[in-house]
């Protein structure tokens, strides 16, 4: 949600009850049996409730609210079982494209599979090959200064994660990125490391 912006909170039931814990008083978190009593102390509502604040910002809650109903339209199944295929596929171009091997195994192992095509080992892929072992990004190491690649996909509409010293994380979104956002991804890449 961002600074200010709406957001969720969990309390342990063993702290519901204890009032002394430092807070942000704010009207919403008072008790509403004494609210309109304009009383000087704060009498806080059990538990997380306590921490409310103020009324929710209406543009915010009109983007969480489109955001809902967009989660409302899948499951996290559906995610997942598309972040599967589509982080697998990702990880089948770099490999291709950029002869590179698979990645780790949980077990630290790197396969020793050969791959036909562009700059040799320009990338190579860190994130575990196990797919129960991944969410859906990979973390690509390069040779190339990971700032020149981040700028010049940047400069192409390519949104990653830069982790210096020369590592981009890159996650194809299931909710919202397509396979040919990927594709469009790796040709991109491709195009720059070979240039």
């Amino acid at each position: 949600a961002g600074p200010g912006g709406i957001a969720g909170a969990f309390m342990h039931e063993r702290h519901a009850e204890n009032f002394d814990l430092p807070r942000l008083a704010g009207w919403w978190g008072n008790d509403p049996d004494t609210r309109f009593s304009m009383v000087r102390d704060f009498q806080p509502l059990p538990g997380v409730a306590s921490f409310q604040h103020s009324n929710p910002p209406v543009l915010q809650a009109v983007s969480l609210l489109a955001s809902l109903e967009t989660f409302e339209k899948t499951s996290m199944e559906a995610l997942r079982s598309k972040a599967l295929l589509m982080t697998g596929y990702m990880e089948k171009l770099v490999c291709e494209m950029f002869n590179c091997s698979r990645g780790p195994s949980v077990t630290g192992q790197f396969t020793d599979e050969p791959r036909p095509k562009c700059a040799a080992s320009a990338v190579k892929i860190l994130t575990p090959r196990e797919p129960d072992h991944r969410g859906c990004q990979l973390s690509l190491r390069f040779t190339t200064p990971v700032d020149t690649v981040s700028d010049a996909l940047s400069a192409r509409g390519i949104v990653v994660d830069v982790r210096k010293p020369d590592v981009i994380r890159v996650a194809p979104v299931p909710l919202y990125n397509r396979f040919s956002d990927v594709y469009r991804f790796v040709s991109t890449l491709a195009s720059i490391l070979t240039s």
